[in-house]
This record gives C-alpha cells, structure tokens and sequence, in this order.
C-alpha cells in the first residue's frame, strides 16, 4: 500500500462554527440590566475575548474610553463559559484514526468540556491544548464548551491558598495566571482582567502519526562546515503500534537549488518538546553544508533563508500499512552567541553574530492589542511596520515579559529582514510561585515555545523575565516574603536553562532582564550585563555608560485626536478646560504619578507649560520625550563598544494614556517617533554636556556587506552660532577613522566654544562636511532662551490630490512638528517616513518639505500660506513658543 500524506491531518475549522457566550455560575457580579441576556447567550466570535464579544453587542462601554474602566471591572468577577455545536461528519467519513480537538490559546483558566464530560483544565495561555476527542462524536455531533473561572476571583484565591507574594505597584496577583500579566493592569495599560479563546480552534484528524514540531537546530563546526540537526517531535497513535520509522530531510538553497539531504531509519528517543497533549518522541538527522550563505541582522549583510522539508514515514505492526508526513520551514544559516567576558569596565553583554559584535539598537514591544478580537484602533499592519523600521535601522526587538509571545507571522516578517528578538519569558515585575501546578505548566511553556521558535533565525536570545531578579534584590521584596517562600528563582535559574538546553541549546540564554551575571553585584549594575536606566533622565543619561541599556523612556501623552476620540471633542474641552489635572491623573499609571513623571516641565518651559494651557502643556511634554530618546540612543551609540546595545521602552498603546511608548493607540506617531528615526540612521553627531565639559559624540553604523568595512573619517567642525545664523565662533575637529558599530567622544571643546557672550540668544552645533550635523545645543533652558518668532520661506506645489510644502527657515525653528493631526490634516509621509515630518529642526538658510494628502487638506493649507498663517499654531507648532522673545 503506498504511503499516504497528502491528507495528513484533515483539518476541521471550528472558529467558523456559531460560538455563544454565556455568564455562568454565581452572575452575582454581572449588572442586574445584563444578567438575563448574559444568562442566555450572545453571539461570540473567534478568536476573542469576552471583553471584545461584549463591546461588539454594544453591552458595555469601552474601557479604553474616557472614564471607562472601572464600569466592567465585574467582568473579572464573572465565570464565562464559550460553546458550540458542531457537526464535522466529513472529516470523520474521510479520516480514521485519531480526531484531535486543539485550542492555541485558552487565555487563562478553563475547563474544557465535550458532551457534558470534563475532558481537560487549561491553566496556560501560552501553549495549546490537545485532546483525544476520537469518541466524543459517535452520532456525528458534539457540544464543545470552555467554562472559565473568573480571573480575579481566581487569582485571589490562589494567592490567598499560596501565600501572597509581591508584585510591583497595587496591581492584582497577577503571578498566579500562566498569561498576560497587563490584563491585570500595568504603567502602560489599564486593569481589564478578561478570559477567552484567544487562538485558534479545530478538530484534527489523522492516522499513524503527526508532527508536533519541526526543530532545525544550526551550528558552526568549522569556519566553513556547518551542521543542521533535524529534529521532529512527533506522536504517534497508540492504539495502532507502529514497526518502523524513516525520516528523510532536504535543505534547499535561497536560489532554490539541492543544499543537502539526509535519511535516517530507527526507534525514535524520548523528545524534550511538549504540545499540550501527550509525550513525544524525537527522530533526528544530519545534514552538512559547506560555505553556506550565512544570515545576517539588519545592516550586517543579507538574510537567505534556506527551506528545510521533512518527511516521516511509518508503518503499521500488524498491518504493515504506510503513513508519510511532512513538515516544512524555513531557515537561516547563522551561529550568535552572547559575550559577557570581563574587561577594564567591568564584564559586557555583547551580541555576536556569525563572530562579528553587534551594536543592537531597537525598542521593547508589547502586545498590539488590549482587546483579543476587537477591531484595532491603530489598523497597524505589522510587517509592513517592520520593515519601516528595519528600513530606518532598527536591529532588534525584544519582547517584553509581561505580554505575550508573538504570532508566527511576526517572527517571519523578522527572519525576512534580519531584526533580532530577544524573546523573555512571560514573567514580568513580581514574584512568581513555585508550588503546584506552577512547574508544570511552566515547563509545558517553555518547551512548547522554544520548539515552536527554534527554526527562526530571528531569534538571538532568550531572557527568563523582566525585573523579577532586580525586584526580589533591590525593591523590599526578599523581606516582605515569608521564610521559605518561593519567588521563581528555580525558574530562571534551573527550569529554562534546562530546557533550552535540550530543546535548542543553540542560542544564548540571560536569566532575567536585568542582571549583571552574578549575585556579587547589583542586578542593575551599569558596568556589568544589561541595565533598565529608568533613574537618569534627559541630560542626566550622560552621568553613566551602560554595558547595555534593554530598557529606558520618558513618558508622554497621547495625540490630541486620540484623545478627542476617547473622551470626544466636547468632553476633553470640558476636561482640559475645568479638570485637566483630573484627567491627567486618569491616565496615569507610572510611578511617582504626573508629579514624578513630568517634573521637569516647569524648569525647563516656564509656565508656558503650565497645565491651565492644556496645548502647550501637551506640546512641552511631547518634546521632552522626543529629546530624551534622542539623547539616549546617541550617547550610547558613542560610547560603543563599551556599550552594545540600546532599547527604547516602548513601541506603541494599548489605550490613550500617559506612557512611554512612540505611537499611540490610533497610530498616531508622537514626536518621539521621528527622533527614533533620527536615532537608528546610519551615523550620528551629537552634544553632550559631560561632568568635564561639552563633547561631541559621533557613531558610524552603516549598512554593509561581510568585507566592505564602511569607515568613517569625518571632518568635522564645532561652531557657537547665533539664532539668525551667524557663525560667532568656530573651530576644526578631528576624530580618528571611526569603524562600523563604533562609537567617538571628543576631548571636551574649547572655550571659544563651549562658553557663551549671550547664553540665551547662542547654541552649539557641529557639522560635518558631508552635510550631517547635531542637533543645536543650546546654553540654557527653553524658559530662559531668546527665541525669535520663527519666520521662513514657502513654496508650494501640486503632487496628484496633495501638496508639497517646502519651507526654507530665515530664523531659527526649533523642533517644529509640522500639521497637527488634531487639525484633520496628515502628511503622505508620516506613517512611511516618520524621520521627515514629526520634527525637524532649521537652521537659517536651511530646507525642509513634506508631501500632504488630500485635496481638502491642500487647500486649506493654500488658503493658510495665503493669509500668512503657516507658521502659527494651527499648521505648524515650534519649541520658539516656550522662548522669551517669541
């Protein structure tokens, strides 16, 4: 009989099937307006989540919305149960064998039932759930339900069963739930604990065997050998014993061509993978390569990807019939290690791939969405947003421990582009119980996600968690746990270097984020491993150079029109008009509340600034963030190689608050996000005001191929100016030729430089002779500068329905942010070129344009340059405001 594996497994869609949603058992929490619908069943969709079902019916308010949250806190009280009748007679007809039913994600505490029988508890989010479902419909039929606890009353009673434990802020005892720990609330995200079927549902028949997971694992063996071992975790169907096993594997090039094949006959091992269901075991071959074409980060080099395809093929004992499987994926050719060798500055953390270091520049992600299954506010498309920012220069992700591990599509869209994740573990800012079930399903998670990511390239580094180590060290946290409390050391230090080791054990592995490598030192010490620098901020950031900074921000509010479209135009006028300081309280979640976050709107923009005027107060604090990430990534990338690496926290919101992150929940970039961009080009000037004077920093990273080095030898020229342009002093530097991923500092300038005549009416800048140059540095705070009333020159210019708008500055125009999207006017370029038209800086004499869309918006702003009107407020806003003579 010949081998079958066309229609291995037949697959059995039941997302598409009619799902109810029901408030079940104690409904005491539900409001008394709801209980009787609730009780009955509203329509519900996949994957999702009981808040999204519930918005989609229009039965509660948003709670991302105005003063929303607290009015569906009862929905973590709740237990829900999602159900279904489904039918799926042609798989059954057309497949004996097994019929798998299989959730990916059961988000967080459930119970699965089939026919009225308990058939499995879910207590992960983050690996799937597999269950023999082959006798569950004999008549054809079967009822499907996930009843779940409710998350709140789930976690306090487990907390209140193992003892408390702590967590940072006053959030909930999120380290009890194996899932997202911002549902519960976070400094970015509000408190909407909720529960779902988050992933994907189907039935899976098949005979013989399946592959759980394909595990290429690629290693170095000389300088130009390289060995990739073929793992496939498979299960196989024990009612019918199986006598043999073939695996047989071909790796194709990037051009398509044979790279290499390999065939192996035997008794498969004992597999150390996991797939939510029952054990596994492990066949394995070897394929060598010869000069392979090796997979590069963004900026190093190319990204081939080389296709691997594997076959599995089984016979029955007693039948002697065949089954053939396969499985396929896609691989990259490249060896990283992680270099923490001591040195003069103390011991580093250094990413190296294929045996060059590699300078490490990027942001901390989060989940994309507060809401699984409701429609996204920001309509991100996320491979096109990576490859704006791998088209800017970012080079690594890291995603953070405290969401969630990202889609198959995202790590995809990474090998394709060669962005480097540093992937954490999902714990994040407490401290984590080992009692029982808590080890399990810890190990069911961790082999479960590095064998699902162990064909990705992409993936460098994995982190056991984020500021659990640092927290338990240096936070109280050690003397508030009682004697012989567990707080998940035997996690990151024992339980998931185990498992990447016999899962993967090609990749580096950090226990925890951050650490310093060895519990002599303080877990964020700056000259050992990575840092969170949160107690620098702005200029301050100078005062150390870490070894690697995965973590630091500064907060800011979110656009104006996402705000209009979360308390509506009339409600923010009423809020920022009688209770802005109310409002602002509302969306802030940091610590140290608006008065820590924002301390230092008051020195440095007067009163101005002043919360009474809500736009400019709105304004300064968008400014501070977008110099406080400048600031950051150019010092750090200055101080390489003693630094290696620098990490923005964070990318994008979840709702309109005050956080940290670069876009907002519409989308909307801040103007952070065009100071990023700046960050990530290829070279770098910039001023910094060191304890020993004011240096220039510089720092060459360009794209470039394996044996083009790139270097630079810039000429460059320090000038005190004044705010109309006059050059009043002006002196010639000299660096030395500046290698890729290497950074300068100058000896500190001279005084005809670095001191003022009128510190308030001079700044700082260098250029280079290639026409790159710093920002301006300015003597003195915004507050107490001379700022001219910005004035410049327009042309304009059709482009299809749009316009071009160029402007040539006769003064000084500081850090305008052109178009303010609360006016109903967007540039061509802001989602695609956020580096030319968030914020831009001229001096006098120097050019700048922006493409707008929409022959509405043209015309206004014709009508705009008409009156004379570009430069005020309502087309384009500047820093010149907050100086005295503005």
């Amino acid at each position: 009989m010949p081998p079958q594996a066309e229609d291995q497994p037949v697959v059995f869609d039941l997302t598409r099937e009619t799902w109810v949603l029901r408030a079940v058992g104690d409904t005491g929490a539900v409001p008394g307006h709801l209980q009787d619908a609730l009780a009955a069943g509203v329509p519900a969709a996949l994957p999702g989540c009981v808040h999204a079902d519930l918005l989609r019916r229009g039965l509660i308010a948003d709670p991302r919305d105005g003063f929303n949250e607290s009015l569906s806190r009862w929905i973590g009280l709740t237990q829900w149960e999602y159900s279904t009748e489904c039918a799926p007679a042609g798989v059954l007809k057309t497949h004996a064998g097994r019929l798998d039913l299989v959730f990916d994600t059961i988000e967080t505490v459930g119970d699965v039932w089939l026919n009225h029988e308990r058939l499995a508890q879910a207590r992960c989010a983050f690996h799937p759930v597999r269950l023999d479902a082959r006798h569950a419909f004999a008549d054809g039929t079967g009822r499907i339900a996930v009843r779940f606890e409710a998350p709140l009353t789930h976690i306090r009673d487990m907390a209140a069963r193992l003892g408390e434990r702590p967590v940072n802020g006053d959030w909930d005892p999120f380290v009890f739930a194996r899932g997202p720990a911002m549902n519960y609330g976070w400094d970015f995200s509000p408190q909407s604990p909720t529960c779902g079927i988050t992933g994907g549902v189907r039935l899976e028949a098949w005979r013989g065997v399946r592959i759980a997971h394909l595990r290429p694992l690629v290693e170095r063996l000389t300088d130009d050998t390289w060995r990739v071992r073929v793992c496939v975790d498979i299960e196989t169907n024990d009612e019918n014993p199986l006598a043999s096993f073939t695996l047989r594997a071909r790796l194709d090039a990037p051009d398509g061509g044979s790279a290499g094949e390999t065939q192996w006959r035997g008794v498969p091992s004992p597999s150390p993978a996991y797939d939510g269901g029952p054990p596994l075991r492990t066949l394995s071959a070897e394929i060598l390569l010869r000069s392979p074409q090796l997979w590069w980060p963004a900026g190093e080099g190319r990204q081939p990807l080389y296709t691997l395809v594997a076959e599995v093929e089984c016979s029955d004992a007693a039948t002697g019939e065949r089954t053939l499987v396969r499985r396929g994926a896609r691989l990259g050719v490249r060896e990283v290690k992680l270099s923490t060798a001591p040195d003069r500055h103390g011991s580093g953390f250094t990413v190296v791939v294929n045996g060059r270091p590699i300078f490490c520049k990027g942001f901390n992600t989060t989940p994309r969405e507060l809401f699984k299954g409701s429609p996204l506010r920001h309509g991100f498309d996320p491979a096109s947003l990576l490859a704006l920012h791998a088209e800017a220069g970012v080079n690594m992700l890291r995603i953070w421990g405290g969401g969630e591990y990202e889609r198959d599509e995202f790590y995809d869209a990474c090998d394709r582009l060669g962005i480097m994740v540093w992937q954490d573990f999902m714990f994040s800012c407490g401290m984590y119980p080992q009692e029982p079930p808590f080890p399990a399903l810890v190990e069911a998670e961790a082999r479960h996600q590095v064998s699902r990511l162990a064909a990705h390239p992409c993936v460098v580094l994995w982190c056991g968690g984020n500021e659990c180590v640092w927290g338990h060290r240096a936070w109280g946290w050690k003397e508030r746990l009682k004697p012989g409390q567990s707080w998940g050391e035997a996690y990151y230090f024992d339980l998931l270097p185990r498992v990447l080791a016999s899962a993967d054990g090609t990749r580096a592995y950090w226990p925890n984020s951050p650490w310093s490598g060895d519990d002599a030192s303080h877990p964020n010490d700056a000259a050992r491993g990575d840092r969170h620098t949160w107690d620098l901020r702005l200029g301050d950031a100078v005062k150390l150079v870490p070894r690697f900074c995965s973590e630091f921000g500064h907060q800011s509010p979110p656009s104006i029109e996402s705000l209009t479209a979360s308390f509506g135009a009339q409600g923010l006028s009423e809020a920022t008009r009688c209770g802005a300081p109310q409002l602002l309280a509302h969306l802030q979640r940091g610590p140290g509340g608006n008065a820590q976050q924002y301390a230092e709107l008051p020195e440095v923009f007067g009163p101005r600034a002043d919360i009474d005027d809500f736009e400019s107060w709105h304004f300064a604090a968008s400014l501070l963030q977008a110099r406080a990430v400048r600031t950051m990534f150019a010092w750090c990338r200055a101080n390489a190689p003693t630094c290696m690496g620098v990490l923005l926290w964070q990318h994008h919101d979840v709702w309109p608050g005050l956080t940290w992150a670069l876009v907002d929940d519409l989308g909307v970039p801040k103007p952070a996000m065009s100071a990023f961009h700046q960050a990530m080009g290829p070279r770098l000037l910039d001023l910094f005001a060191t304890q020993d004077g004011l240096v220039v920093g510089a720092s060459n990273m360009p794209r470039r191929d394996p044996g083009h080095e790139g270097s630079w030898a810039p000429r460059l020229t320090a000038q005190r100016l004044d705010f109309h342009g006059r050059v009043i002093a002006s002196e010639p530097l000299a660096p030395p030729a500046i290698v890729p991923g290497v950074g300068w500092l100058s000896p500190p300038l001279s005084d005809r430089i670095a001191h003022a005549q009128d510190p308030a009416a001079e700044c700082v800048c260098v250029v280079s002779e290639d026409g790159l140059r710093s920002p301006p540095w300015f003597f003195v705070h915004d507050r107490a500068l001379h700022l001219p009333e910005p004035r410049g020159a327009y042309t304009l210019s059709r482009e299809g329905d749009g316009l071009r708008v160029s402007l040539r500055a006769e003064t000084l125009v500081r850090e305008a942010m052109p178009l303010m999207p609360r006016r109903g006017v967007r540039p061509a370029c802001l989602a695609r070129q956020p580096r030319a038209c968030a914020l831009v800086t001229l001096l006098p004499g120097e050019s700048w344009s922006v493409l707008v869309e929409g022959r509405d918006a043209a015309e206004w702003i014709e009508t705009s340059a008409a009156a004379g009107e570009l430069l005020r407020d309502d087309v384009l806003v500047c820093a010149n405001r907050f100086g005295t003579m503005a």
